[in-house]
């Protein structure tokens, strides 16, 4: 009896254990994201936004710019959602509710504007006879 409680404690600590390091590798993943990768895509947006309107630039590299923020919007609900889960699993590997940090709870920040300009024109293309 002794031995089997030995060993669903250990089993126990170890559930916690991996449980916490999954919530810590999505929350470093989600410092990484806001705090480098999307400052440097808003910055590349306005780069490239400013050489399209000084005409040094094609509009589709704005466009790929705006894509790529969107990826980063994309990839920070998903490890918002994975933050979530890990959490609840902690909860449940530790038996009990464990007070909530910030980095998932609600509310949102607001998101930053995209380009709204319309694209340019294409030419016209007359089909040939």
């Amino acid at each position: 009896a002794y031995r089997n409680r030995e060993t669903v404690q250990q089993l126990v600590i170890q559930e916690v254990q991996r449980a916490y390091l999954q919530y810590r590798q999505s929350a470093t993943e989600m410092e990484i994201l806001k705090g480098k990768v999307r400052p440097e895509v808003e910055l590349a947006i306005k780069r490239t936004k400013k050489a399209y309107e000084e005409g040094n630039a094609n509009y589709l590299l704005v466009l790929e710019s705006t894509r790529q923020l969107l990826d980063n919007y994309l990839r920070e609900a998903q490890l918002k959602g994975e933050l979530r889960r890990t959490w609840a699993e902690l909860e449940r590997s530790a038996g009990r509710r464990l007070l909530e940090p910030k980095s998932i709870q609600s509310p949102d920040e607001p998101t930053p504007d995209l380009p709204t300009e319309t694209p340019p024109k294409m030419p016209e293309v007359k089909p040939t006879s």
